[in-house]
């Protein structure tokens, strides 16, 4: 049945459908009279003696708020809460009864009771003020508590519909919530995440990547995560891209860019670029050292058997290159029939190391070639050029290399070239004695005299 209500309404009180649900007529009647006087609410209240007439009720009224006595005649103690929920599972319940102790507050709290009133409160002076206030505030806080699990459960939908790995974590690191999409990408189990620590950064303005271990291979993840509120506390929704086949791709497109795609050996800028960072340690002589391997009548090659013969002749050649020299050289190919190396000190001892080296890689490089069952005829040449400790230019280094020729006195074999600095005198020398003798020889030698003129007479004053 609804009670009238005489007090007008006030711009100041909430408007409230309330559903009061107790077989005790005189405590009916108090909770009515609280109601009327508080100057907060203003309540359209229904009383209904017992569950099963509250229920029949609710089909035509929906309510903000439930007031609810404990012991009814259909149904008693904790039960007459788990029945109320039933009945109106989307409705804050309020108890208000004369049979509670701080356990079974404690019980009811845990079945979803919004909040407890005694009823000895109803006859204090400022009872109609307690439970206006009790009702807003359960009111709200179910409002919120709806609203909250709405969007926990909107977020969760996207979480399970996304492709993409998506979890929501803590300010503290700790994962609240993931998909499944995370666990399979992270490689957890589903469900071991929620608990966990995320171990990478998460409070981060701009996407980043990360390489995860996936098998015996590694997968790129790009991160990005932005701030959020979950539960009413600040957190993270963090997303995973697979970015696996795009990181390949580009580094796919790098490799090409800055190798040689026959050999797989660097080219010719980064080559220079990383001798550059070994000659920024030299300090002396004889501390690093260019092996230049130039693969002779390559052309020849080329037309008489193919270029895919040549193309495989350049492959073993690489091969056998760098399989003769030590670790922690620098390798590249600066040009067509070209290989190169970098090789400091402290990776083939002294000067007379380096050139036993040298050797053994020549005569490695000598060895027939085989290809498609048949010998494919190739001359080698390998030439050293020592950093003297003045050079600063990786270029200039690389071109004495290319300068480089056999020793004068027969003492390496055939096909190792040492450069050497040129001494301007020794090598002109002999041209300038071979041209004046023939020219004495000729008579082509004639005498020439320049006289020696006063400026202010113009006579001639010496030869």
């Amino acid at each position: 049945m609804r009670l009238p209500q005489r007090n007008a309404n006030k711009s100041s009180q909430a408007v409230m459908n309330v559903m009061l649900v107790d077989d005790n007529e005189s405590d009916a009647a108090l909770i009515e009279a609280t109601l009327k006087a508080s100057e907060r609410i203003k309540a359209e209240l229904v009383v209904a003696g017992s569950l099963t007439e509250a229920a029949e009720a609710s089909q035509n009224e929906l309510f903000d708020v439930i007031i609810c006595d404990l012991n009814l005649p259909d149904v008693s103690g904790p039960d007459t809460v788990r029945r109320a929920k039933g009945v109106f599972p989307a409705v804050p319940l309020v108890v208000v009864s004369g049979a509670l102790d701080h356990e079974m507050e404690s019980h009811l709290f845990g079945l979803g009771v919004q909040d407890c009133l005694s009823k000895t409160l109803l006859s204090s002076p400022v009872a109609s003020d307690i439970l206006a206030r009790v009702l807003i505030a359960a009111r709200d806080h179910h409002a919120l508590e709806f609203f909250q699990t709405q969007t926990l459960q909107s977020l969760n939908n996207v979480l399970e519909a996304s492709n993409d790995g998506m979890l929501v974590v803590h300010r503290t690191g700790e994962v609240a919530a993931a998909s499944t999409g995370a666990s399979e990408l992270l490689s957890v189990a589903d469900g071991e995440l929620e608990g966990s620590t995320f171990k990478y950064a998460i409070n981060t303005r701009e996407p980043y990547e990360v390489r995860v271990p996936d098998g015996g291979a590694q997968q790129v993840l790009t991160v990005v995560s932005t701030p959020i509120s979950w539960l009413g506390q600040p957190a993270f929704l963090v997303a995973l891209h697979d970015t696996t086949e795009q990181a390949m791709r580009e580094e796919r497109l790098l490799f090409e860019a800055t190798h040689d795609l026959d050999t797989g050996l660097v080219s010719r800028v980064q080559f220079l670029d990383r001798l550059s960072d070994l000659m920024a340690g030299v300090k002396g002589r004889h501390e690093l050292a260019v092996l230049l391997v130039q693969l002779e009548h390559l052309d020849s090659v080329n037309r008489s058997f193919g270029h895919r013969v040549g193309d495989g002749l350049v492959k073993v050649m690489a091969s056998r290159f760098v399989g003769a020299l030590p670790g922690g050289c620098a390798v590249g190919r600066p040009g067509v029939g070209q290989f190169a190396a970098a090789v400091p000190s402290d990776r083939c001892g002294n000067p007379a190391d380096l050139m036993k080296l040298a050797e053994r890689t020549l005569e490695t490089l000598s060895s027939p070639v085989v290809i498609n069952d048949e010998e494919v005829p190739c001359t080698v040449t390998l030439s050293v050029a020592w950093h003297d400790g003045r050079c600063g230019d990786p270029r200039e280094l690389l071109e004495r290399a290319e300068m480089a020729t056999a020793p004068r006195d027969g003492s390496s074999p055939d096909g190792l070239c040492i450069y050497e600095p040129p001494r301007l005198a020794e090598k002109l020398l002999p041209e300038i004695r071979r041209d004046l003798g023939a020219a004495i020889a000729e008579g082509d030698l004639t005498v020439a005299y320049q006289p020696i003129l006063d400026a202010t007479t113009g006579n001639a004053v010496g030869l």
